[in-house]
């Protein structure tokens, strides 16, 4: 009684022909053409992708880049940080979408940049994008979140935790391991229940940094392979010897082959955009 009745081999290989087209659409575009031809068209909803690199590599600012992007063609996105307050995240987001330089110091602001960035911060608060600081982040208070501002906007194509290292299990483990184990689980798990792309922002070990060519690798993750296991898509920030700007490595991908991004950086407005 308690199995349903199985859909034929052949009606499920008709109905796949069929929507072949829709599984290109349902890529949701990450502002980054290069990103979206790696990844055959963009984040796809059901994901989990991890977007890692040593400390103060600018994953945060990429993570937030791809929300604004994502909110500005129409989606919705919401970015929640384990790190930082909701009014520095602004003021990066601001920042970046001005194209204004961080002030140096108090009254450092041109009126012709406040304009910029006013004319920035009207924009924005119109569209489907929400920053909030949770600091003591779980994956049932994730899903809540989550759960409210799909319902107040019809729907969520991307959600960010930022970062997966700093939350927290819903039942706390002996081993950290585990607990990071249960945390990506259940991230997928949301990806999936929302029908969106979740980004987990993660850090890597400090093994990287005495490695001759500074390459990151999926070992190279921090706490658990379960982060490498349960994501469908591994990313990497790191700065190339043989390549100006940042590049940005599939590590790993359940859709198309590996491939290399080569972006640019501009770190006083925080603000990633494609190298080309």
């Amino acid at each position: 009684r308690q199995t349903r009745e199985r859909p034929s081999t052949a009606n499920v290989l008709r109905d796949t022909v069929a929507h072949l087209d829709d599984v290109a659409a349902e890529a949701v575009s990450t502002g980054f053409p290069g990103v979206d031809r790696a990844l055959a068209g963009g984040f796809r909803p059901g994901e989990l992708i991890v977007l890692a690199a040593p400390t103060s590599r600018g994953k945060s600012a990429f993570a937030l880049n791809v929300a604004a992007n994502i909110a500005r063609n129409g989606g919705a996105a919401l970015v929640l940080s384990l790190e930082m307050h909701e009014r520095e995240l602004a003021r990066r987001l601001l920042y970046s979408e001005a194209q204004v330089e961080h002030p140096l110091g108090p009254g450092a602001i041109s009126e012709t940049a406040r304009e910029r960035i006013q004319h920035a911060a009207d924009k924005f608060s119109r569209l489907k994008l929400a920053i909030e600081y949770r600091p003591s982040l779980t994956p049932m208070i994730l899903r809540a979140v989550a759960q409210r501002f799909a319902r107040e906007w019809g729907g969520i194509q991307l959600i960010v935790a930022d970062y997966m290292g700093l939350m927290k299990p819903d039942a706390p483990q002996e081993r950290r391991e585990r607990e990071v184990a249960s945390i990506t689980r259940e991230l997928k798990l949301i990806a999936g229940e929302l029908n969106c792309a979740v980004l987990g922002v993660a850090q890597l070990n400090r093994e990287i940094s005495h490695r001759e060519d500074g390459l990151p690798r999926l070992s190279d993750l921090r706490d658990s392979g379960a982060v490498e296991q349960d994501s469908d898509v591994v990313m990497f920030l790191a700065e190339l010897c043989d390549q100006p700007g940042v590049s940005l490595i599939i590590g790993k991908t359940r859709r198309g082959p590996l491939a290399t991004v080569h972006l640019s950086f501009r770190a006083s407005m925080t603000r990633f955009e494609d190298a080309a």
